[in-house]
């Protein structure tokens, strides 16, 4: 399930009026940047140092922001300041050297460019990520064994009959599981108005 930032969050952080849109915006992409970085090989201080330096210039910039009307404009955007300030922290530590820096050139390149590998992984992980924070707002309303039966089939890639076995149901109720779940998260998805 592809899933992108709401265009109406993107409008009320834009604004800088909405308290409540910023305190959203920074608690999902805040821990989705450092999370990222740091599996990219940087410790957690520099990750968090690297995030802090994504922050501060989506701040600066995001009045700036023009949505071209694609999907995934924004995450686009986000993927390349992230290279940007990941460049900039490598040029600022010219001083270290060995594989873990040869990894991070690497990642800055393939970062920078639309159809790397890793720029696919990016979107992937967004989505996922995206989905995971929807997952908890619907989560209370269905029993836990319908969510780990989702969950696993969506986020682990297991098949239905795999989870079945793993979770002691029925094939025909772990596809239920998941098409039910889906669905509330597609309506709570579209009723975040417009995606980007």
């Amino acid at each position: 399930m592809a899933l992108t930032t709401s265009l109406d969050l993107l409008r009320k952080v834009r604004s800088f009026s909405d308290e409540n849109a910023w305190r959203d915006f920074l608690s999902t992409y805040e821990p989705f940047i450092e999370n990222w970085l740091a599996r990219q090989g940087l410790d957690p201080h520099q990750a968090a140092d690297v995030r802090q330096d994504v922050m501060c210039v989506l701040v600066r910039e995001l009045e700036r922001f023009e949505h071209n009307g694609n999907t995934g404009a924004f995450r686009s955007w986000l993927r390349r300041i992230t290279a940007n300030q990941l460049k900039t922290f490598l040029r600022r530590r010219s001083h270290l050297c060995g594989t873990k820096v040869q990894q991070l050139e690497w990642s800055v390149v393939q970062l920078e460019r639309d159809d790397s590998e890793l720029a696919s992984q990016w979107d992937r992980e967004h989505s996922s990520f995206l989905v995971g924070r929807l997952l908890k707002n619907v989560a209370p309303d269905f029993a836990e064994h319908t969510i780990a039966a989702f969950q696993q089939q969506v986020f682990e890639e297991r098949s239905a009959d795999e989870v079945a076995r793993r979770l002691r149901m029925t094939k025909a109720s772990v596809i239920t599981a998941k098409s039910r779940v889906l669905r509330r998260l597609k309506r709570h998805a579209l009723s975040m108005e417009d995606l980007a």
